[in-house]
């Protein structure tokens, strides 16, 4: 069953996959609030990067205590741009209370950048589409 959990609420449940926990999740001392999903966002983005969750070098427990009790981050591959390793350090912030919302993640160079670049391309694609095909089609 699902629940509806606001930006103000506090929550004390342990679940979740260890690899893309938080470490506020892990500790649990004071609850966690939504500020876990970037967190989460930012490992699924390693992942997609890396074909490899992030903390992969580590059996499960270890991980957990790995991601509980260092200061580290995960490992950022070298490969990505600036502005999507930059977008992964907003993410991966360890204090919850220091991450962006996901709000202001969509206003990241990471990700405006992306939405203008494809929207640019799907414009230029429906252009060379015939004439009946473009009356059904908006702008993007």
């Amino acid at each position: 069953m699902a629940k509806h959990i606001s930006s103000c609420t506090s929550i004390h449940s342990f679940k979740g996959s260890p690899y893309w926990m938080a470490p506020e999740i892990i500790m649990n001392g004071s609850g966690y609030n939504l500020s876990v999903d970037i967190w989460s966002l930012g490992c699924t983005i390693l992942e997609m990067v890396s074909s490899k969750p992030p903390w992969s070098q580590y059996e499960g427990i270890a991980a957990i205590f790995k991601i509980g009790n260092s200061k580290d981050i995960p490992e950022i591959p070298d490969h990505l741009s600036s502005e999507g390793k930059d977008f992964l350090k907003l993410c991966l912030q360890r204090d919850p209370m220091a991450r962006p919302s996901a709000a202001q993640l969509m206003d990241h160079p990471f990700v405006r950048d992306q939405i203008a670049t494809n929207a640019a391309k799907f414009n230029a694609i429906r252009d060379t589409l015939p004439s009946s095909a473009n009356r059904s089609t908006r702008t993007v």
